[in-house]
């Protein structure tokens, strides 16, 4: 016993060294990590738990989800969640706006256009995601991270509007309301990997229905998958919760495509019809499935008075019942005196998340309304937009099915060229180096020795990452925004905060730890805030800098060049070198990180070790710090590959 200790201990030293091995090579000599997506995008390519919630009268027992022979977490239908509560709904009426009768878009419908188009060498995005529906889509992922807010292990807070128990609706929920967008409760289900499970509200279901002047209605359903929610109380800050356990639980899982709704006429190239996808986030949408299949069903049948297409087609002739894309489209429509379009939409492990969730919801919507006969790359009726997102698709295999099933132009990546989530898990670039493959592979062997001997978070959470997989696939299509202005917004945003936020303190609103020290500590901050947005050449300087970093990046990936290996490693150094005077003068990793990954300060809630409700200032999503032009921000992704392509070359 005493040797066994004595050899985990020198691993456990061993595994530091490893570790800070492997930082080293990732941010000071492989500065791909900071680059999402290049050299896999191209966008012109064709325990048992219970606990008790308040808002809830049934007791909630999740014992019986984890499925040990399938590796994944589900529920069946007849043990939805949605049965276990009793919900109190509230009642809403659509507020009418000048773009309800937007009847040009509404028009557009008739055309099944999907969300990106070629034209003229050119990507088109979709007119129906203008400024305001990429505002809406922006506030639905607000709106999804303030849906609930959890205080403590055992306690939530939740959004008036949907549960009425704190008197509080978030400003998200207000914004949307304004618009007539009609917000359901979240779907429940679970996250956290091995030990660790916990409840979780994942996301939720909204609509919003328009008049036409024709008489005829336009119906938008929206699901939001919410991102990482980490809390203080938990461990390490959050990075040892059940959410951040999720995202760290990257190995690959196989998933069948039936529990997709993926049926065999997706598939191909036949045969195995198991899809390789990220194991956390899998294993989040297997538990919440049969409630997000409750939530819709009742949406559509109840709510939106739609029968099923085949109540729908009972009367219709052979003819009517073989038509395909715009003709059965047309002919649906017109039967139901109603058109439709979806979005499906989530932040960064929301992106990730939403990216399995959408092929279900294109097959559920679709062939509910549509019949057998219902191909989304022809009627476009399901719209992908993800925020930032993870990664999901295991292998290329997976991620062409994703796109026959959904379309791949009806799917699009919103980032920054900057944002490392991006790039996580890592896509097929790791397999170039294989110094990091044996990195990996060496700490997969030390980490589980040692978790054979040692239990505690660190070494959960080191099981986890050195276990994970990597070569995962990302979407084909991103549009960037500017990252200097997002990083400009973000000052901006968090000095408004900050001035709002000690307002509130003074006038005995809001309750914060240490006052004075804590007041002090916000006013250094804004300080810095404010240096840098008030000082013109910081501007240039960044703008250059992150120019001189891709430029090196991509002479580092030039291809048939002499002492190649050479090469890339000084061109990669350099990239890094201007890349780190980038973070240094936006103020800082923390800084450059939640800027460029669209976050910025709000208000957090806590309970301090007394039980006390106390206030601080966190970098959260905010959906303000995005421009909300998709349009442009395709341009400037088109231009950026244009160079890396000419550069590489």
């Amino acid at each position: 016993m005493i040797v066994d200790i004595s050899v985990c201990l020198a691993l456990k030293v061993l595994f530091k060294l490893v570790i800070m091995r492997y930082v080293t090579l990732n941010l000071l000599i492989f500065a791909n990590l900071l680059y999402p997506c290049l050299g896999t995008i191209n966008p012109f390519k064709e325990n048992d738990v219970e606990h008790f919630y308040q808002g809830m009268e049934s007791k909630v027992s999740i014992d019986h989800i984890f499925d040990e022979q399938t590796s994944a977490w589900e529920v069946s239908e007849s043990n939805s969640f949605s049965s276990g509560l009793n919900e109190k709904r509230t009642d809403q009426k659509s507020t009418k706006t000048a773009a309800a009768n937007d009847e040009r878009k509404i028009n557009f419908l008739s055309k099944s256009e999907p969300l990106i188009q070629q034209l003229s060498g050119k990507r088109v995005v979709s007119p129906l995601v203008d400024e305001e529906m990429c505002q809406i889509l922006a506030y639905c992922n607000a709106k999804a991270y303030g849906n609930t807010k959890r205080l403590s292990k055992d306690r939530f807070t939740f959004d008036q509007e949907l549960w009425d128990t704190d008197g509080k609706i978030s400003e998200a929920s207000k914004w949307l309301n304004a618009r007539g967008i009609i917000s359901k409760k979240p779907f429940v289900g679970l996250h956290g990997a091995d030990k660790v499970m916990e409840l979780d509200y994942p996301g939720f279901v909204a609509y919003r229905v328009r008049e036409k002047s024709d008489g005829c209605k336009h119906v938008e359903i929206f699901v939001t998958c919410r991102g990482s929610q980490g809390e203080g109380f938990q461990e390490l800050g959050g990075l040892g919760g059940a959410s951040w356990l999720t995202n760290l639980d990257a190995a690959k899982i196989d998933l069948d495509g039936a529990s997709l709704r993926i049926s065999n006429k997706y598939f191909i190239s036949g045969g195995d019809q198991r899809l390789s996808l990220h194991q956390g986030y899998a294993r989040k949408f297997m538990s919440f499935k049969a409630d997000l299949s409750g939530h819709l069903n009742e949406l559509l049948k109840n709510e939106l008075n739609q029968v099923s297409y085949d109540v729908l087609s009972k009367n219709f002739s052979d003819k009517d019942k073989n038509l395909t894309g715009n003709q059965l489209k047309t002919r649906i429509n017109a039967e139901r005196k109603c058109s439709f379009q979806v979005y499906c939409t989530g932040h960064s492990q929301g992106g990730g998340v939403a990216q399995i969730v959408i092929a279900f919801l294109t097959t559920f919507i679709g062939e509910y309304l549509y019949g057998p006969n219902f191909d989304n790359k022809e009627l476009n009726l399901v719209y992908g937009v993800f925020i930032s997102p993870a990664r999901a698709w295991g292998n290329e295999r997976t991620r062409s099915i994703y796109e026959n099933v959904v379309g791949i132009n009806n799917m699009i990546g919103c980032s920054t060229v900057m944002d490392i989530v991006t790039c996580l898990p890592l896509g097929h670039n790791i397999e170039k180096d294989k110094a990091k493959v044996i990195i990996f592979e060496i700490g997969k062997l030390i980490v589980n020795r040692i978790a054979k001997v040692f239990g505690n978070t660190y070494i959960d959470l080191a099981k986890l990452i050195f276990n994970s997989e990597h070569s995962y696939e990302t979407l084909t299509h991103w549009a960037f925004e500017d990252p200097v202005d997002i990083l400009l917004k973000y000052c901006t945003l968090n000095v408004k905060a900050i001035d709002a936020f000690i307002k509130d303190v003074k006038a005995g609103k809001i309750v914060v730890e240490d006052e004075a020290k804590y007041v002090k500590s916000l006013l250094e901050e804004k300080s810095k805030f404010e240096n840098f947005t008030n000082n013109s050449k910081n501007v240039s300087q960044l703008n250059e800098l992150i120019k001189e970093a891709q430029e090196e990046y991509f002479y580092a990936h030039r291809q048939n060049v002499l002492f190649a290996k050479t090469r890339m490693h000084y061109h990669a150094l350099m990239a890094t070198n201007s890349l780190i005077k980038a973070v240094k003068m936006s103020g800082g990793p923390a800084t450059f990180i939640a800027s460029q990954h669209f976050g910025a300060y709000n208000q957090n809630s806590y309970l301090d070790k007394n039980g006390q409700i106390k206030v601080n200032l966190g970098a959260y999503f905010s959906p303000d710090i995005l421009s909300f032009d998709l349009q442009q921000c395709a341009e400037r992704a088109d231009a950026y590959y244009e160079k890396k392509n000419r550069m590489v070359k």
